[in-house]
């Protein structure tokens, strides 16, 4: 029996010849289609887009044909490109939307297909809800499609565009004053060639590992985390470079290490940077994070006379409050943007902001930043724990956490003796403690995995709730 396809946080993945196949890659291409044309026909042209992975431009191709024998106007992307480049593709170039082959930072037996609507930010879920009821009703309906699978002549190109894009929002003369040499692993992603680009085109030194094709990914996911980084650490000691970033496979992801070699995760790099557009570049607007982002962007934001505006976890949810306004939007996972771009989360924006704020405010040391942050707002130290437990386990936890929930909402009170602040539930559970320490579950959607994150402004403290909780989580699963 065939596996139902869903669209997730982040549209649609699935492993290459088992789920995701041509045929299927057909059905969602009808039932986007379906979803454009159903109140007029489109007459804007549809983006396609696709990352290095293994039969990516394959199945971007065999859509563009698709669109295009349906009467549509369509032009693909003539060599891989990043997420954040094609969505501001379809904001420069009025189209109807884009769809991106990519499987972002899933490991190499993933593809994976985004929609991007007409606003150039990831699909809210009225739309993906549309478009899975129309994959819903195709296949009840026995849809089926010959794939063409020739090379669609009708492209597209944004580079030049988006480079004078990110002009608008990064100043390279502080990173060539201070003389920083950086160097940037594109982790065989959709980054190579653009960032480095980018930096190269303006003056500023840049060195590049993993910039080739390899749709193994070098055996490892491309996801810019601190185990798969460490490669990195050596090279930045050994060279003296001022700074090391890394995107992930579609370049919408961010992170980075200093010049000693010590990794910077996001949730120390997005105060950094929403810091320095507040107070540095005099930026106005508000500062949205996911709920379990780190609340050292509260801190900013309440010195600062901003209000923080707190999403579900997802992209699109930041995305929509930068469509309102907001200032800046990002995510623990690495997720970026800001106003007068795309509400789409940009790697490649972000780490050039992190190195401008780094050469402004540090003199190219971005460690030296963070330190300033630390003492200006107070420390914050985060930690996330993804707990491999039993489909029974992960529901009893999500259970039992839920309760406590409600407990803390009507009555207060102390939790494994600490004083209970307030209760989130927009996304799993949160419980923010005093002492600027809190608790964060979450339950995967589709693994039996509850994901857990902690912030204190010290190891001590931060050590101490993550016994408390993974002592809870045991016993708890195992009732």
């Amino acid at each position: 029996m065939p596996k139902t396809i869903k669209f997730g946080t982040d549209g649609w993945r699935g492993i290459t010849a088992d789920d995701f196949t041509f045929n299927n890659v057909l059905l969602v291409a009808e039932s986007i289609r379906k979803y454009l044309n159903a109140e007029r026909p489109e007459t804007r042209p549809i983006l396609i887009g696709y990352d290095t992975r293994f039969l990516a431009s394959e199945f971007a191709q065999v859509a563009a044909h698709h669109f295009s024998n349906c009467g549509m106007s369509v032009a693909v992307a003539p060599e891989p490109i990043p997420t954040p480049a094609i969505a501001f593709a379809v904001k420069h170039l009025g189209a109807s939307g884009a769809i991106q082959f990519t499987a972002s930072h899933n490991p190499y037996y993933y593809n994976g297909l985004k929609f991007i609507p007409d606003f150039a930010g990831p699909a809210m879920p009225e739309t993906t809800d549309a478009i899975t009821a129309n994959i819903k009703s195709l296949t009840n309906e026995g849809f089926s499609a010959e794939p063409v699978r020739d090379r669609f002549e009708q492209t597209f190109s944004i580079r030049e565009k988006y480079f004078e894009q990110l002009d608008g929002l990064v100043e390279t003369d502080a990173m060539a004053k201070a003389g920083m040499r950086i160097l940037y692993n594109a982790l065989w992603g959709t980054g190579a060639g653009w960032l480095d680009a980018y930096l190269s085109e303006r003056g500023i030194p840049v060195e590049t590992m993993n910039a080739n094709r390899d749709v193994l990914f070098g055996g490892e996911m491309p996801d810019p985390n601190e185990t798969i980084l460490q490669p990195m650490r050596d090279r930045i000691r050994q060279e003296g470079l001022s700074l090391g970033v890394a995107t992930d496979g579609d370049s919408d992801r961010f992170a980075a290490f200093d010049k000693h070699g010590n990794f910077m995760s996001p949730n120390q790099l997005l105060p950094i940077i929403a810091h320095y557009l507040i107070a540095h570049r005099g930026l106005s607007g508000n500062i949205v994070r996911t709920v379990v982002t780190s609340s050292m962007l509260d801190a900013i934001a309440k010195k600062h006379g901003r209000e923080i505006i707190e999403t579900p976890v997802g992209f699109k949810y930041i995305g929509n409050e930068l469509r309102k306004g907001a200032l800046c939007g990002g995510e623990e996972s690495g997720g970026f943007s800001m106003v007068d771009h795309v509400p789409e989360k940009d790697g490649i924006l972000a780490n050039l902001l992190m190195c401008e704020a780094a050469a402004v405010m540090g003199d190219g040391d971005i460690s030296a930043c963070l330190e300033m942050i630390h003492k200006e707002y107070g420390p914050r130290l985060s930690r996330r724990n993804d707990l491999n437990l039993t489909d029974v386990g992960k529901n009893a936890v999500m259970e039992n956490a839920n309760m406590l929930a409600e407990h803390f909402k009507e009555r207060g009170g102390e939790l494994w003796g600490m004083p209970v602040k307030d209760v989130v539930t927009i996304d799993g559970v949160k419980f923010v403690l005093e002492n600027d320490q809190s608790i964060a579950m979450r339950p995967s959607g589709t693994e039996p995995v509850v994901r857990v994150y902690l912030e204190a402004p010290n190891a001590d403290l931060l050590d101490g709730i993550d016994d408390k909780v993974s002592k809870w989580v045991e016993a708890t699963a195992e009732e």
